[in-house]
């Protein structure tokens, strides 16, 4: 292992192997050592270039942490080694500052590899992000204690336990005030807007649980290319995506020479701050929306689906009206009991059977229940049978149709004495007596008739548990139809990850999902079960 003093740091480095170089960039925590599973394979076709980045491994503190200034590093250890051009591979962190360093010095980087990595951590999945906001308790815990947390959650499961050992071992040897440190610099990192200066061929790879999103990966696409859109192409992802610019803008927005029609300019010469600051600029851009989608302008607002951050609005406290255990217990055992002396009342035990079967398996809003039929179920190339759904904003999405939701399907039509299934007019919310007369044609409730359909079965519901438990029954009549579709994705979350329930319930930005994902409840419930006044008797 060697050192070089650069900016005023004692790097440590280690150059491997024969071939074309490759610059190989650890994450956050962790040092050079951590490629030791990689490097003998890499080493027989590659000069491999292993570093420590500052407040890492064998290299020391510094100032500044900040991936920019680790670029620089960087390009300054190469030149010394006289390297002129190498491919570059970044994990985590790393591939944030492989990403500068491709954007700042493009000449020095040929090739291009990401690994679990993004623009900015607020491209990272929900628990990283609610982790995150304990990022201020990191140098009040123990560092094994830390170390242990870290490599739990990045590696899970017994297989990996020999590996977790490892890396414990030495990612216990950090300093917690030094990744603290890292972790305010890299929360004030957004490198969006320097991927138009990336020219080096890309490959981007990540695994299925990592922290980085899906999304992170879509936005490292714009490599190379315009990121200008109009007005009518904006989305509430591309509002979310200007929020976080504005509570942490790239340096060079915060200095003149952006605008070179007016060099002196300095758009945003301080970050907003998070709260209500924000709020006020998302009122007036909504305003804004506003104006053209009633002008005709534009066909919709995309700024209406944002959710506020201040006070009223306090992001990670709000929770979806979905049904409680004991509320949704309440609403199966009303179903299972429901009265059926009468034809009628058989009709409606039936349709309510069937109506909320579909709704909760798909998640369904009771617009989208109101304007399908069996006619939009059809079977994919592998043969399974898949509900498509045109959604909010027009937006298409296919939905697995599993044999709960099949089942329904057929008892119901057997009911009405119809064939088990076929690809019919047949509406997934019909009437109590669907069939028109002359049996032609079948009769769906409209979206307003649900919501009245439901708000009577509620109603029913709470008369039910009112003698026993009137607080329960209150908490019923306040149920809407939407709580169903609340309900189904809040069970969805604990199977499913954030990307795969945000494409099942059509949602056109992950924050819109991020509500049905509450870790940091539960943690704080550990976190302050010792907590309280301690007084002597």
């Amino acid at each position: 292992m060697a050192k070089a003093s650069i900016n005023g740091t004692e790097l440590h480095y280690d150059v491997i192997g024969e071939g074309k170089p490759l610059l190989m960039i650890h994450g956050l925590a962790s040092s050079m050592q951590d490629w030791q599973l990689q490097i003998p394979t890499l080493k027989k076709q590659h000069q491999l270039i292993l570093v420590d980045l500052r407040g890492h491994g064998k290299t020391g503190a510094a100032a500044d942490y900040s991936i920019p200034v680790m670029a620089d590093d960087l390009h300054h250890l190469l030149e010394s080694l006289k390297i002129e051009a190498c491919n570059v591979m970044g994990i985590s962190m790393g591939g944030m500052v492989a990403m500068a360093l491709a954007a700042k010095y493009p000449v020095r980087v040929d090739q291009l590899i990401l690994v679990n990595t993004a623009t900015s951590l607020h491209h990272t999945t929900l628990p990283y992000r609610t982790l995150l906001k304990f990022r201020r308790l990191m140098p009040l815990i123990p560092m094994p204690t830390l170390a242990k947390i870290m490599v739990h959650s990045l590696l899970p499961g017994d297989h990996l336990h020999p590996v977790r050992e490892v890396l414990r071992q030495r990612w216990q040897e950090n300093d917690p005030k030094l990744l603290s440190a890292c972790l305010d610099s890299l929360i004030a990192t957004d490198l969006s807007l320097w991927l138009p200066d990336i020219s080096a061929e890309t490959l981007f790879i990540r695994g299925d649980r990592d922290f980085f999103s899906l999304t992170s990966a879509m936005a490292c696409s714009f490599i190379r290319k315009e990121l200008i859109k109009g007005y009518a192409d904006i989305t509430v992802a591309d509002v979310e995506t200007y929020v976080h610019f504005m509570q942490a803008p790239w340096p060079h927005w915060q200095q003149p020479g952006i605008d070179h029609n007016n060099p002196q300019k300095v758009y945003f010469p301080n970050p907003v701050k998070a709260g209500k600051s924000t709020d006020q600029i998302i009122t007036v851009l909504s305003s804004f929306f506003s104006y053209l989608h009633t002008t005709g302008y534009l066909q919709g607002n995309p700024v209406s689906g944002f959710d506020k951050t201040g006070e009223k609005f306090a992001r990670g406290h709000s929770e979806p009206r979905y049904f409680f255990e004991d509320e949704w217990q309440a609403l199966l055992d009303s179903l299972a009991s429901y009265p059926e002396k009468t034809k009628r009342q058989q009709q409606e035990k039936a349709r309510l059977h069937y109506v909320i079967a579909i709704t909760y398996g798909g998640a369904l809003r009771q617009s989208e229940l109101a304007q399908h039929t069996c006619k939009n179920v059809r079977t994919d190339n592998q043969g399974d049978l898949t509900l498509e759904i045109h959604g909010k904003g027009r937006r298409l999405r296919t939905l697995p149709v599993n044999e709960h939701m099949l089942q329904a399907i057929i008892r119901y039509r057997r009911f009405h004495g119809l064939s088990d299934f076929a690809r019919d007019s047949f509406p997934l919310a019909p009437l109590l007596c669907p069939a028109t007369p002359n049996a032609e044609s079948y009769r769906s409730m409209t979206p307003r008739q649900i919501r009245k359909w439901f708000s009577q079965f509620m109603e029913h519901c709470a008369r039910r548990v009112e003698p026993q438990d009137t607080d329960l029954a209150n908490r019923l009549r306040g149920k809407t139809f939407h709580s169903l579709r609340h309900t189904a994705l809040s069970h969805l979350a604990k199977v499913m990850d954030i990307e795969d329930l945000s494409i099942f319930a059509g949602h056109e930005s992950i924050t819109t999902t991020q509500q049905y994902y509450t870790p940091e409840k539960h943690r704080l419930k550990q976190l302050t079960r010792d907590h309280g006044l301690m007084t002597s008797r």
